[in-house]
């Protein structure tokens, strides 16, 4: 008999590496030592806080081959490259998948609880649907049951982790879906 609902993106795989296919968005890290010895315009570039640089993995491991960068970390998600001056860590690049499958966005909920919220929502133990329409349906079941759910704080918490969940899908383009384990 099942005993849980698993809420996950459509996209998601059971994959340990990410796809070829994906970009990879680079952090990069300057000794402060070296920050002077930088052209402006290169450092401007690699010193944006807000803006990111995303290009396939490929792309990054021929261009830090090229320019002679030890790979120090590499982890199916992540990865970090240093590159040393006179035998001393000058630049630090990290580079992290940009990819569902890094996010650990699959949420287990026990059969009861996720019944009482897809009860509300008016849905079935088991379906597909845009992030969006799931999120709407979602934030009006808390506005009409909110004195329904008031002390029942673990159906909040998990409501709460469904509306990140939508927001991963969101940014991924992916649909929600949900079904019975």
């Amino acid at each position: 008999m099942a005993k849980y609902i698993v809420f996950k993106p459509s996209d998601l795989n059971d994959d340990e590496e990410p796809s070829s296919s994906i970009l990879w968005r680079a952090k990069f890290s300057i000794a402060e030592k070296f920050q002077e010895l930088i052209p402006a315009s290169i450092f401007e570039l690699i010193d944006q806080k807000d803006k990111h640089i995303s290009y396939p993995l490929a792309y990054w491991e021929s261009e830090f081959k090229k320019l002679n960068f030890k790979k120090i970390y590499d982890f199916p998600f992540a990865k970090e490259f240093i590159w040393e001056l006179e035998d001393e860590l000058a630049l630090t690049i990290t580079i992290n998948a940009q990819d569902i499958n890094a996010n650990h966005t699959k949420i287990i909920v026990s059969k009861s609880i996720a019944k009482v919220i897809l009860g509300q929502m008016g849905m079935d133990s088991f379906g597909k649907m845009h992030p969006e329409k799931f999120y709407n349906k979602m934030t009006s079941i808390l506005d009409l049951s909110e004195e329904e759910m008031e002390n029942e704080a673990f159906v909040l918490q998990t409501l709460l982790e469904l509306e990140n969940l939508c927001e991963e899908c969101v940014k991924y383009e992916s649909f929600i879906e949900w079904k019975t384990y």
